[in-house]
């Protein structure tokens, strides 16, 4: 083996784990964002359940309950949740095979 083809051996390993570990935290984080979220909607829309509005407001009727807020935010989320994945995955796909991490190049 040629110390050409060993150091590019290790430049794919190092590129691969870089790859890997990014996607990795950023599919982490992207899961933290969603599930604070939830738990967040969770918690305003059971508050605003208990607390009355002291003084009458326009139109409210025609505004939405906090339940439907909620459940609309959370729909909003989970789509750029949904957006910021497939970018990802579009990202990864664009690299060199060699750099790919090893599920997303058996998955073709």
């Amino acid at each position: 083996m040629a110390f050409t083809d060993t150091l590019t051996d290790r430049f794919e390993t190092a590129g691969r784990t870089a790859v890997e570990n990014a996607t990795d935290a950023n599919t982490r984080i992207v899961d933290t964002v969603v599930d604070w979220n939830e738990k967040a909607v969770d918690a305003t829309v059971k508050f605003a359940d208990r607390v009355e509005s002291p003084f009458a407001v326009p139109f409210a009727d025609q505004l939405p309950t906090a339940q439907e807020a909620g459940k609309r935010y959370m729909e909003f989320v989970q789509r750029a949740a949904d957006v910021n994945r497939d970018v990802q995955n579009r990202v990864v796909e664009l690299l060199p095979a060699a750099y790919q991490p090893v599920a997303a190049t058996t998955a073709k």
